[in-house]
């Protein structure tokens, strides 16, 4: 088995990348939410305001492009 060490550390597989980058999305998600919440907003207005951000990084993008 070939073992690749990226700056002395032993590099973990792509499958276990993979999950370690799901995870940590999904955890600054429910972190992101509940700020959220706890700001006093609803979830429907959290995807409102999500969705409204799209836009604006759609007219940013049409921008530099």
């Amino acid at each position: 088995m070939n073992e690749t060490n990226t700056h002395g550390y032993k590099l973990a597989s792509k499958g276990k990348r993979l999950i370690a980058t799901i995870t940590e999305g999904i955890i600054f998600g429910i972190i992101i939410l509940g700020i959220y919440l706890i700001m006093g907003k609803s979830v429907s207005e959290f995807w409102a305001d999500l969705d409204s951000d799209f836009e604006f990084l759609d007219i940013v993008y049409s921008l530099v492009t």
